[in-house]
């Protein structure tokens, strides 16, 4: 069964609800195109016949697919539900709920968007039609008045789309929408500081885009660099600290606005992992809403992965703690949808890694050093060839988790479940080449602790791009330039 990855991958041992079951088919069809955006889900009752199941399943599928962005439903006699495609603003709103849970401090994600947003620039600078592009970036300059925010995050959001990577964008846009939060709270605490950075804003731009129709990539990529670490100083300098602070409470539909209020409780820990809900009963009344209403902000943080909800007379709910599963799911329906190929993943994937070899480097941490060995130690210690791929899966992860930047974590976590499936894949494809490129695998590995353990900071990170930029070439050589919709 598909968890939703097209991968096939189980998620635990909990055996899916119906609702969920008819969920995924939906979202199946709807990343597949089969189901477009604004056609019309047929009546329940034909639902109900062609999925065989009772009314409240397909309504409690139904609130799995509104609380995803998928479907919108108009309540009443002429309502019914119609199709939206996926947006980046669910994976924002799932990411956003896991960092401010593990109390992720705001300047943690803005570090991780200039790992993540700054080699844009250079990627433009070295497309073929890098001055269309430059002219285009110089016409929505122009298109509004210098010192609006509202520019900034337009040119940001453009620039990196013209790279050509659905992954890229879509990770950039998901901390584009945490940093036009943090704007918001920078704007009352210190709005002349804000309004001096919009202004300084547009020559650096004007720079950058000058840069980028000369088509030099390095240049273009140290004045971007520039450009988003001085708007990183002014959003930690304007107050938040933590991304709970930067989010307000939600506002909308009454079960949109109790699911917030749910959210933030559980968020601050006012409600602990493993605390069981009150009774419908007294939530209902405390909240001044119906019992049906209720159970749809229940099932928005079921979605979350927030609560735990166990039907019967002796169910309840109980809170979670969420974890990267919801984050990673919705992340990879999005590139699914947008057809991004697992070249392109692995691509963004060379861009993480290599900034976590160089802040360990940096650090000299001796005992982040030694576990990367004794990793390393134990694949080569493996005999099976399916296990050592794994163990050398679980240096990766090692090495962005040993950096300490939480955002990145997250993210690289969505990107792996695709890439070992990619590598699982190719390896069987690839036959002896596969096996040679575990080795060469394996040897890099050896080669950058030892750079660690040297000290040799730049030369850990180079060494560590290179591999990854050779990793791509393999999945590009062995048929892995399948959309990673084909994974499934």
């Amino acid at each position: 069964m598909s968890n939703g990855f097209g991968m096939g991958t189980s998620w635990g041992f909990r055996v899916p609800k119906t609702a969920e079951l008819v969920a995924q088919h939906v979202r199946r069809q709807i990343v597949l195109r089969r189901l477009q955006e604004g056609d019309a889900l047929p009546p329940e009752g034909v639902l109900m016949q062609e999925f065989g199941i009772s009314r409240p399943s397909l309504r409690e599928a139904v609130r799995i697919l509104e609380s995803e962005g998928l479907i919108a439903v108009q309540r009443g006699a002429r309502g019914g539900g119609r199709v939206l495609r996926p947006t980046v603003d669910v994976a924002a709103r799932y990411a956003s709920v896991v960092l401010q849970h593990r109390q992720t401090p705001l300047s943690d994600v803005l570090e991780a968007r200039l790992i993540v947003e700054t080699p844009a620039a250079r990627l433009v600078a070295s497309r073929r039609d890098r001055k269309r592009a430059a002219k285009e970036l110089t016409r929505l300059i122009d298109t509004v008045p210098a010192g609006l925010l509202g520019q900034v995050h337009t040119f940001n959001s453009r620039l990196v789309e013209l790279t050509g990577s659905p992954t890229l964008f879509m990770l950039t846009t998901v901390l584009e929408h945490i940093g036009n939060a943090a704007i918001d709270t920078a704007i009352d605490v210190n709005p002349k500081a804000v309004k001096r950075f919009a202004a300084a804003a547009d020559a650096a731009r004007r720079m950058i885009v000058e840069a980028i129709a000369a088509g030099d990539g390095e240049t273009a990529e140290q004045l971007w660099h520039a450009h988003l670490a001085a708007e990183r100083e002014l959003l930690i300098d304007g107050g938040a600290r933590m991304l709970v602070d930067v989010f307000p409470s939600a506002t909308g539909k009454n079960a949109e606005l109790v699911a917030g209020q749910l959210r933030r409780s559980i968020i601050t820990g006012e409600l602990a992992v493993g605390d069981q809900i009150p009774a419908e009963a007294l939530l209902s009344e405390r909240f001044g809403i119906s019992r049906p209403t209720l159970r749809e902000a229940f099932r928005i943080l079921e979605s979350e992965g927030l609560l735990e909800v166990q039907r019967g007379a002796r169910g309840g709910a109980h809170i979670k703690l969420p974890t990267e599963d919801a984050v990673a799911r919705y992340s990879c329906l999005l590139l699914e949808y947008e057809r991004a190929t697992v070249a392109d993943v692995s691509m963004v994937r060379s861009l993480l890694e290599p900034p976590c070899a160089l802040m360990i480097a940096e650090r000299n941490d001796r005992a982040v050093i030694a576990r990367l060995a004794a990793a390393v130690m134990d694949a080569d210690a493996t005999a099976d060839s399916v296990a050592r791929l794994r163990a050398q899966h679980q240096f990766h992860v090692l090495l962005v988790d040993s950096a300490g930047n939480r955002t990145i974590s997250l993210f690289h976590a969505a990107m792996r479940r695709i890439l070992e499936a990619a590598e699982r894949r190719s390896t069987d494809v690839a036959g002896a080449a596969g096996e040679q490129a575990q080795h060469e695998g394996a040897r890099t590995h050896r080669r950058l602790v030892e750079l660690l353990e040297a000290g040799e900071t730049t030369r850990a990170a180079d060494m560590w791009r290179r591999h990854l930029e050779a990793t791509t070439t393999f999945l590009e050589r062995t048929g892995s330039t399948l959309d990673v919709l084909a994974l499934g």
